[in-house]
């Protein structure tokens, strides 16, 4: 049950008019505006939320025809836009065939694909994997095909690992093994994950899944020495060397044990992998240890690296395996977050100096969205709510 303040800090929000933002960004602009209010109104009867939603929808679809420059990404573009147009079907807020809105998305995104295929763009934010979560969903088997088929041709195979150098090539000769699931490895384990759910190339999927899990555990560092199970990333040179880094990693949804881990877990449940499964529940309980903000690199109170993100981790593993441990430290974090809270002005103090204070207009991923949504998966729902899948936690 929410308490006195975080209805405060809630109704502050439902109450408040918004302006509206002019992107398409699933995770900072109009779409991720949208999915939050969605998340309200199924919780709090108000009738600014209704029509707010519905003065967005059309505005989304405005911005979808009129705007000059697009993107295919997830994370920014539009195969997040369909991925959230697919939603507004499921939850009858659209009264149209959303085939009828999405033939043309779907066209520039299959070709926008390709690039990001030809260029090896593995990320699952702003690249192909990310494209490939939409693509699932709207039953483009061919095309997650392609995706697949890819990533195989592209590893790096040896010692019955599976890996990929630059997942997200940015920068060009950075020659890095990226652990993450906003940029690396994580990223593609969960979308094999959910390839091999839905028994999509199934046994190739298998076998990439079972190599990326070698590589993570080839990889494990002493988590007493280094204060993290693994890096944020390894340079190649150093893992040639066969060199350990003892390197910390924040504890975040973004970078880190905690975003990686859960998705480890889950994916274990889907391949049905119980040795995996309860490995990596015994090393999510160890990550619940990590109490103090400052040591584990945390910036802010946003989901990407922030508190929010360690409360809707928390939240979601709980629900998933009804492990009290990961309950109470869900709890613990939002204890933190809530310290955080100015009532006065409505607002959450800096815990860095490059931290921005107002947190109203980012969205879910560097705003005051994805805080309240946060809070909610903690007190409000004993099922994995549609914003879940955006962050790749179920």
């Amino acid at each position: 049950m929410l308490n006195s303040k975080s209805k405060r800090i809630i109704d502050n929000y439902i109450f408040t008019i918004h302006k509206r933002l002019d992107s398409l960004s699933l995770f900072s602009g109009l779409s991720s505006q949208i999915l939050a209010k969605i998340e309200f109104g199924k919780h709090f009867q108000n009738d600014n939320i209704k029509s707010a939603i519905n003065a967005d929808i059309n505005h989304l679809f405005y911005l979808i025809e009129n705007l000059n420059t697009l993107n295919a990404t997830f994370s920014n573009g539009l195969s997040g836009a369909g991925w959230l147009i697919l939603i507004l079907n499921e939850e009858g807020l659209i009264d149209i065939n959303p085939d009828l809105l999405l033939e043309e998305i779907d066209d520039f995104v299959i070709e926008q694909l390709k690039m990001y295929l030809k260029y090896q763009n593995f990320d699952i934010l702003h690249g192909s994997i990310g494209i490939g979560i939409y693509l699932l969903k709207r039953g483009k088997t061919e095309c997650v095909i392609d995706i697949i088929n890819s990533l195989y041709i592209n590893a790096i195979k040896s010692d019955d690992e599976i890996k990929w150098k630059n997942i997200f090539p940015r920068k060009q000769n950075q020659n890095t093994y990226d652990l993450s699931l906003a940029h690396g490895h994580t990223g593609i384990l969960y979308f094999l994950g959910k390839c091999y759910k839905q028994k999509i190339s199934a046994d190739l999927c298998k076998v990439m899944i079972d190599g990326i899990f070698k590589f993570y555990f080839n990889n494990i560092q002493n988590q007493t020495i280094a204060g993290a199970f693994w890096p944020s990333k390894i340079d190649e040179s150093s893992y040639k060397s066969g060199s350990k880094l003892n390197e910390l990693s924040r504890l975040a949804w973004c970078y880190g044990d905690l975003g990686t881990l859960q998705v480890m877990n889950l994916v274990a449940i889907w391949t049905k992998d119980i040795c995996i499964e309860e490995r990596t529940e015994k090393l999510l309980e160890e990550t619940a240890k990590r109490v103090n903000i400052k040591d584990n690199l945390i910036d802010n109170t946003y989901m990407c690296h922030g508190i929010s993100g360690i409360i809707s981790v928390y939240s979601s593993i709980y629900r998933r395996r009804k492990n009290p441990i990961f309950k109470d430290a869900a709890e613990f974090w939002y204890n933190e977050l809530i310290k955080l809270y100015n009532l006065y002005d409505d607002s959450f103090h800096r815990l860095q100096p490059a931290d921005v204070n107002s947190l109203a207009e980012k969205g879910i991923l560097h705003g005051r969205e994805g805080i309240l949504l946060s809070i909610l998966s903690l007190y409000k729902s004993n099922t994995s709510p549609k914003w879940h899948e955006v962050f790749f936690m179920a």
